[in-house]
């Protein structure tokens, strides 16, 4: 249905877009793909790179952690 494109989304919000996947919304911002371009890790400041594997936080919103952060709140 989308040249190139292997999956949709079609309640997208700034803070859950994914690269290869093709996401509409009504809530995607004017700047969203700005945002793309800044995204870090919210509890030590690591860039995280699309693509990567990133935790998000299931009670504050729009905050992200790399991998070493998770391993590291699982040895505490």
């Amino acid at each position: 249905m989308f040249k190139g494109g292997t999956k949709i989304e079609i309640f997208a919000r700034n803070h859950n877009l994914r690269f290869g996947i093709f996401s509409i919304g009504n809530e995607l911002g004017e700047s969203y793909d700005k945002w793309l371009l800044k995204l870090e890790c919210d509890e030590c400041g690591n860039m995280l790179h699309i693509g990567q594997k990133r935790y998000k936080s299931k009670h504050k919103p729009n905050y992200d952690l790399c991998p070493r952060c998770i391993e590291s709140k699982d040895k505490q």
